[in-house]
C-alpha cells in the first residue's frame, strides 16, 4: 500500500515538472506575442519599444521587438514556425531572411505579429493600437534585456 502511494506521488510530481518545462516565460510588454512559441534554445538578447505614426489613425501603432540569439539554421526555424503558426504568411517583399506575419485572433485592423528569421537569429515584433500595450516599453527598453536575459529562453513545444 505504501509503495503505491509513493509511486502515485512520484508520477504526479513528474507530470507537474513536465508541465512546467513546457511553459515559457512571458515576453515583457507583449500583447499578442506571448501566443508565439519561443524556438527551443532561443535566448533573449535585447528588446525595444517603438511608436510609429502615419496619416490616418489606423497607421499609428505601438511596436515592440524581442531579439533572440538561436543556434539553429533559418530553415529549421522556418519549418518550426510554419508548423506552430499555420496561419502565418510569408512577406513576399521582405529581403533579409524570412518574415512571417501572423494576425492574432481578436486583433484590431493593422495589428500583427511578425517573426524575422535568419541563420542563428530570431526577432519577434508586434504592432498594436496605441494604449493597448501594458507598461511603457519606450521608457524601459534601455537595459530591458539585461534585466530579463535569463527569464526567457529554453523554448517551448507549445502552440
Amino acid at each position: 500500500m505504501r509503495f503505491g502511494i509513493v509511486a502515485s506521488m512520484t508520477a504526479v510530481s513528474a507530470l507537474a515538472v513536465a508541465g512546467c518545462a513546457a511553459k515559457q516565460a512571458p515576453l515583457p510588454h507583449a500583447v499578442y506575442a506571448n501566443a508565439v512559441p519561443i524556438y527551443p534554445g532561443a535566448v533573449l538578447e535585447d528588446a525595444m519599444g517603438s511608436t510609429s505614426s502615419g496619416d490616418t489613425p489606423e497607421s499609428v501603432s505601438d511596436g515592440m521587438a524581442w531579439f533572440f540569439d538561436v543556434e539553429a539554421p533559418a530553415s529549421r526555424m522556418i519549418a518550426f514556425y510554419e508548423r506552430k503558426l499555420p496561419a502565418a504568411r510569408r512577406d513576399p517583399v521582405w529581403q533579409e531572411g524570412v518574415r512571417l506575419v501572423w494576425v492574432p485572433p481578436g486583433a484590431s485592423p493593422g495589428e500583427e505579429v511578425a517573426l524575422v528569421i535568419d541563420d542563428n537569429e530570431l526577432t519577434i515584433h508586434e504592432d498594436v493600437r496605441p494604449g493597448k500595450r501594458p507598461g511603457n516599453p519606450n521608457a524601459t527598453s534601455q537595459g530591458l534585456a539585461g534585466d530579463l536575459s535569463g527569464a526567457v529562453g529554453g523554448g517551448s513545444d507549445g502552440p
